[in-house]
């Protein structure tokens, strides 16, 4: 250590409105929460089927897919 000292001040966090996440940040904060306990797909699925959402023609495609236990994608 040279002895400085450095210091950082944050006046918003990420995350909150006034600091968004990218939408890349928010894939993978999504990923870092699902993928321990969805099973292996499922969570690239459900953001597919997230960033597609405009096209869905049934919102029951969707929640489906964020049940746990359900055969979703």
């Amino acid at each position: 250590m040279d002895g400085r000292r450095i210091r950082e001040s944050v006046r918003f966090a990420r995350g909150l409105p006034e600091n968004p996440l990218s939408p890349d940040e928010v894939r993978r904060k999504f990923r870092s929460l699902v993928d321990p306990v969805l099973p292996a797909g499922r969570p690239a699925a459900i953001i597919d089927a997230v960033d597609g959402i405009a096209g869905l023609t049934r919102i029951d495609d969707l929640v489906r897919l964020l049940v746990v236990g359900e055969a979703g994608a």
